[in-house]
């Protein structure tokens, strides 16, 4: 699927916690100053800066899209998303066999966010407090530490309904947002659909990230702030699998009323270009899921 270079789709985002977010590194931290729970850090020219892993993003957005693409069949759901807590994709595909082989036998989840043995098509990057690293300054940290709250937790005796002791312990809640990107490579289109669908879930609080997501925390609206795309026919073209080959689906983005138009290869897209290329992708998508999933043989 990635012999052949047609597109990149590059998203630019930003992540607005609308409730407390912690994403833990799910050990005691080495530092005594901090909660028994603390926000991931990375260490970043010499400074610790809380920051999102890329995973963190994508385990949710494919559960949710896994939950999504099996909706849509009362019948073969595996051929939507397979079940990887028995018989995945994976298991069924022999590691010789050629990628148009693997993306036949793989499932419609798998196809998008890959398996052990198929490349993801969506690549999430690590999301920080800030757009530029050249941001990063003695000021900048004080203010994100000074906006981190420490919560406490205790935990509860389920038999007897009560507080359980010496349970008592304490977290972290961030309020900020975070910046990051995601890349689309050589997507079909269902898949670019699907992924904006994704973070209309998000919006809405369906999708929720890090721990503590039962208790209220998690919620984070997903705000696409540009679109890069580039493709060298300097057309926004989508990827199509049919009949076991790979082709590609072009379109000009006058035919989406983008007003926007490429230079050398790449193009731009921001505010109401955004809505448009996404209200395209989500345009008859379920019909484009369902024809897509004729193809799949598992």
């Amino acid at each position: 699927m990635f012999r052949t270079l047609r597109s990149t789709f590059t998203f630019h985002l930003s992540l607005y916690p609308k409730t407390g977010v912690l994403v833990s590194s799910g050990s005691i931290p080495f530092d005594p100053t901090l909660p028994d729970i603390s926000f991931m850090r990375a260490r970043i020219n010499g400074k610790n800066v809380p920051f999102i892993p890329g995973s963190s993003l994508k385990g949710p957005i494919r559960m949710y899209s896994e939950s999504f693409l099996r909706s849509l069949s009362d019948e073969n759901k595996d051929r939507y998303a397979c079940n990887i807590s028995g018989r995945s994709c994976d298991k069924d595909i022999n590691r010789k066999w050629s990628v148009e082989e693997k993306y036949e036998r793989s499932c419609l989840a798998c196809r998008i966010f890959g398996n052990t043995l198929l490349a993801s098509v969506v690549r999430f990057e690590d999301l920080f407090p800030f757009r530029d690293i050249t941001e990063i300054d003695e000021e900048k940290i004080r203010e994100i530490e000074n906006s981190i709250a420490v919560r406490p937790g205790v935990g509860i005796d389920r038999a007897k309904g009560s507080v359980k002791g010496g349970a008592l312990f304490s977290y972290e809640a961030v309020t900020f947002p975070f910046n990051g990107r995601m890349m689309m490579k050589n997507p079909e289109k269902w898949q670019v659909g699907l992924i904006f669908k994704a973070f209309e879930a998000a919006n809405m609080g369906i999708i929720r990230f890090g721990r503590n997501k039962s208790r209220g925390m998690g919620w984070m609206e997903v705000k696409v702030e540009k679109v890069e795309i580039f493709s060298p026919s300097s057309k926004i073209v989508f990827t199509k699998f049919e009949n076991g080959k790979f082709s590609s689906l072009s379109a000009d983005p006058e035919e989406m009323g983008i007003n926007d138009r490429f230079e050398n290869g790449f193009i731009v897209l921001e505010g109401e270009d955004i809505e448009k290329l996404k209200g395209w992708t989500l345009e008859n998508l379920e019909n484009e899921i369902r024809e897509a999933v004729g193809g799949v043989k598992v």
